[in-house]
């Protein structure tokens, strides 16, 4: 995810779904329909967490502790040769879920338009309670674009004897 966007709306784990549940848009077959459907952002519901980072990289993790993000060293280049040492004020804003079929915490990742010049990588902790029931192959990473609409992150890795999901 190189030079990615740190999204205003990016509302994240999960979606871990054994069926149809209904929530979503259907069309006469009864099939999902392919047109996105936007939903509205989430609203904020804990306290956030807001670690200055710079140059040499660092990890923030969430109030909860169940979601983290590690940027590496060069992924916040000093925005001048003159402050090497200046840094970046990254926020984790625990929010509701809006996502279809998303079950689990969503969070909002400030500044908005952050560009990072390395990836960066997003962690989740999975509850057993999220994976109850369903199939684990359907677990993955949504977030939420500027109008609304969710895709699915598709680099990503689950370690099941940590339980943890990177991205």
């Amino acid at each position: 995810m190189k030079r990615s966007h740190f999204w205003i709306l990016t509302a994240l784990l999960v979606v871990s779904c054994g069926g149809d549940d209904g929530a979503g848009p259907v069309d006469d077959g009864g099939n999902s329909t392919t047109d996105p459907t936007p939903t509205t952002p989430g609203t904020p519901n804990g306290a956030p967490t807001t670690q200055s980072i710079g140059p040499a990289g660092g990890t923030i993790t969430s109030a909860d502790g169940l979601f983290s993000i590690t940027i590496p060293p060069g992924a916040l280049a000093s925005p001048a040769a003159s402050s090497p040492a200046l840094e970046t004020d990254i926020t984790i804003q625990p929010i509701t879920n809006t996502a279809w079929g998303g079950v689990g915490s969503s969070y909002r990742l400030l500044p908005d338009g952050l560009t990072f010049a390395e990836p960066v990588e997003l962690n989740f902790t999975l509850e057993d309670s999220l994976l109850w029931g369903s199939d684990t192959s359907f677990v993955d990473v949504a977030r939420q674009k500027d109008d609304g609409v969710w895709g699915i992150l598709k680099s990503r890795r689950i370690d099941w004897e940590s339980r943890t999901l990177t991205c």
